[in-house]
């Protein structure tokens, strides 16, 4: 047979099993060049020995990598153990193991920076979706305007017979860049929710690719990210969430084992269990006692690196029912808060000579640090008298924010109630940590 004749019978192969594009192409690649390789003799009389050296002399003339060669592995089985009824061993085929290369995934923070800085709202409104609700490239492009139900905070995912197949949570941010983005898009989208420059046609994958790549470059991350990558990143901010893995990628509908392997490498990395049950305290997590979604915005909005820090360990202490902590990371967040904008906004000479009337034996104030000397009651008085605060402001900071701290850090049995703590954080975030 010709290779021609060749290509044409292993097509029909293929029609039978209803390959895909991409699985066909593989195929005939590889068989092709096994066929090239041994042109003095017809495919259907290689032994297994011939396709065995074959893929020796690929190996030791590093012409094909070790994903390729299964790739090789994969063809001739269908060719000559599916097709041809051969009991070819081909899992005795040693293969060199691949290099493990480290994949580069967006933290979180890198992600809410991409996400503020995208100017152009359409890549914007797309690349947002990709992550908020662990899309592929091809379910994000497939999206049609009737999968949104802004009413319910859903987003269906269909499959390509249009059923629906699950449903993301359409969130408030989420919901305002999608609006957003539909306002200021001309013409509007007539069937697909992002559509290129022919309308009723999606947006194209490669300008989305080409899309996103640029506005990682541009907003200064270092790091190679396609569609595929971000939609990991975000399934592993989920775990590291406290998702359940599996839970999640049930949902997904990616319920492989494989699957899942290569996700929990992914999301564990190298993670090696080095302790026994006997040596660690089971705390746990309380969710269901605690609103934590305004403390949580609160540190996603926050650009103050020191006080972010500090805003986490509240989050992760509130988290775990540990709310005496997350009450006195929030406090000491927002004392230094307050430190910093009587330090930016107001000369040391006037500081000085407020805090004096407050504390005539204060320490003089020359830099940030040197409140570490001053009373928290007593920088809070200094504010007033800076007209940072009016009274009614000073005394609900000092006698129900300064002093749910102080029953928080002082050795006693006292445990507050949610909802005390919850007002705790509405009166901080109001009264400190929103934009003065």
């Amino acid at each position: 047979m010709t290779r021609e004749e060749i290509g044409d019978y292993l097509e029909k192969l293929f029609d039978k099993k209803d390959f895909k594009r991409s699985t066909r192409d593989t195929y005939k690649r590889w068989l092709l060049k096994l066929h090239d390789f041994y042109s003095n003799k017809k495919m259907s009389e290689l032994t297994f020995e011939d396709i065995e050296k074959y893929t020796k002399q690929l190996i030791s003339r590093k012409l094909a990598s070790p994903d390729s060669l299964k790739q090789l592995i994969f063809a001739v089985n269908f060719l000559y153990n599916t097709e041809l009824n051969r009991n070819f061993k081909f899992y005795n085929v040693k293969i060199p193991e691949a290099k493990r290369k480290e994949k580069d995934y967006l933290t979180q923070e890198e992600v809410i920076r991409l996400i503020d800085f995208i100017p152009h709202k359409k890549q914007k409104a797309i690349i947002t979706t990709i992550y908020a609700c662990f899309l592929e490239r091809k379910e994000v492009l497939n999206l049609k305007i009737e999968d949104v139900d802004s009413a319910n905070k859903l987003i269906y995912v269909k499959s390509d017979n249009a059923d629906p197949t699950r449903e993301c949570i359409l969130s408030d941010k989420h919901l305002k860049i999608l609006r957003d983005y539909f306002k200021s898009v001309n013409p509007k989208p007539k069937v697909y929710l992002f559509e290129g420059q022919t309308p009723g046609n999606p947006y194209s994958g490669t300008s989305l690719l080409n899309a996103l790549k640029k506005n990682v470059k541009d907003c200064g991350i270092n790091k190679q990210i396609t569609p595929t990558t971000l939609r990991k990143s975000a399934i592993k901010h989920m775990i590291e969430l406290g998702v359940p893995l599996l839970t999640l990628l049930k949902e997904l509908n990616l319920n492989d084992y494989k699957t899942y392997e290569i996700y929990n490498e992914f999301c564990y990395e190298n993670y090696k269990i080095n302790f026994s049950p006997l040596d660690k305290i089971v705390v746990k997590p309380k969710l269901h006692e605690f609103d934590l979604l305004d403390i949580e915005e609160l540190v996603l909005d926050i650009k103050n690196e020191e006080l972010k820090d500090y805003l986490k360990e509240a989050v992760s202490c509130l988290r775990v029912g540990a709310l005496r902590a997350g009450v006195i990371f929030i406090w000491t967040a927002g004392i230094r808060l307050i430190q910093q904008r009587i330090i930016k906004n107001y000369p040391l000479k006037q500081i000085n000579e407020e805090l004096k009337v407050i504390y005539p034996k204060a320490k003089e104030i020359k830099t940030i640090n040197d409140f570490s000397f001053v009373k928290d009651d007593f920088t809070i008085q200094l504010s007033n008298r800076l007209d940072m605060y009016d009274k009614f402001q000073k005394n609900e900071l000092i006698n129900s924010c300064l002093g749910l701290r102080n029953k928080c850090g002082h050795p006693s049995e006292y445990n507050p109630h949610p909802n005390k703590v919850k007002a705790f954080i509405e009166d901080m975030i109001t009264l400190v940590f929103n934009e003065k």
